[in-house]
């Protein structure tokens, strides 16, 4: 008989934190920047050469993302296409206004378990030769987005 394991979400936030840490700091690759999780879960009130919200924070004044990090149990393109209900609205919303008051580009990392990461992001992000999935929002265009599957597909200058 298998029981069921309890999962500690906060844990498993810090540790879908920490590697993504691990993959913006492989993506970024330059030599002594850092990448690292925001204090108290992206709540920190930053100072000195750390000038951005969200739960990754970095210490090059040209990274222009401000990101936000969720480990989900599941996670169904399906329902965000079909329910503006869906968690990812949410998400994706609290992503765009951390994005607008840091005067960044919103990038949402999702990894559901047993899955691989997603970025979603805005056009402007993206490579001109990328392959990417766009999603557009009727009932609210300003909320329309770009998924990816690599970070190789965004920008690192703008």
């Amino acid at each position: 008989m298998e029981r069921n394991k309890k999962i500690n979400s906060k844990k498993k936030g810090d540790s879908g934190e920490r590697e993504v840490v691990k993959l913006l700091q492989n993506w970024w690759g330059k030599a002594k920047i850092e990448f690292k999780r925001t204090p108290n879960s992206g709540a920190w009130d930053n100072s000195g050469k750390w000038k951005m919200k969200g739960d990754i924070i970095c210490n090059d004044i040209t990274f222009k993302y401000s990101v936000e990090v969720k480990r989900p149990k599941n996670f169904n393109i399906y329902n965000v296409i079909m329910s503006d209900k869906y968690i990812f609205w949410s998400w994706w919303s609290q992503t765009l206004q951390q994005a607008i008051k840091n005067k960044m580009y919103p990038l949402l990392a999702i990894r559901a378990n047993g899955q691989q990461w997603l970025f979603i992001t805005e056009k402007v992000c993206l490579k001109p030769e990328c392959n990417y999935y766009y999603f557009k929002n009727f009932l609210n265009p300003i909320q329309d987005f770009y998924l990816i599957n690599n970070l190789e597909y965004l920008k690192k200058e703008y």
